[in-house]
């Protein structure tokens, strides 16, 4: 995966479910928790660092983390 530094602070989601490697291209997001909330927003396609018109989505904090422990 490129080392570009917009990337350390985002998450993939939907990477390629063939070979499942990051370089083949993937989908990711800005995760932001403040307080009480939890926002996804900026969505990327990958590699390109191309803008994705999705969201934001926010979610309250017990509900997210509830949902991710279940997982």
């Amino acid at each position: 995966m490129k080392s570009e530094a917009y990337l350390y602070y985002r998450y993939p989601l939907f990477v390629c479910s063939w070979c499942r490697d990051e370089d083949c291209g993937f989908i990711s997001v800005f995760v932001e928790r403040k307080h009480n909330l939890v926002t996804w927003q900026d969505f990327r396609i990958e590699p390109g660092n191309r803008s994705l018109p999705l969201g934001p989505f926010t979610f309250e904090w017990e509900e997210y983390e509830r949902e991710l422990r279940s997982a």
